[in-house]
């Protein structure tokens, strides 16, 4: 399940209504997934660039908080932030792309963590 993906989802509008949110938590019996933080301070300021109407700020700043991290090991409420700022400063399509590359991570993580480690030599 990919249900800790929610604020990306959120952030680029394609948020799923009408769900008993309630009957999915009794279902959900595994232990939640850990993630990295982004850097409060990077983040603060690419929300805060993005709000001053700034373009070149933001995008620099994203790449410094995204450049040495798997996107799969982000916290999707982080990138939700980095998203809505792109998307804020009318960067809609870089914005569309992040998420995704990080639904695409995810995915693949989680296909990964199925498949077998193959024949053993």
């Amino acid at each position: 399940e990919v249900w800790h993906l929610m604020p990306v989802f959120d952030a680029v509008g394609a948020g799923i209504d009408g769900i008993n949110w309630l009957d999915l938590v009794k279902q959900e019996g595994r232990p939640q997934r850990s993630f990295v933080n982004l850097s409060p301070v990077l983040l603060k300021a690419v929300v805060s660039a993005a709000k001053k109407r700034q373009v070149a700020e933001p995008v620099l700043l994203t790449n410094w908080l995204l450049h040495d991290v798997s996107l799969d090991e982000v916290n999707p409420a982080d990138l939700a932030f980095v998203i809505k700022a792109l998307d804020q400063i009318g960067q809609s399509e870089t914005a569309k792309a992040v998420a995704q590359e990080v639904v695409k991570a995810h995915l693949m993580q989680r296909l990964a963590e199925k498949v077998p480690n193959g024949p053993q030599s």
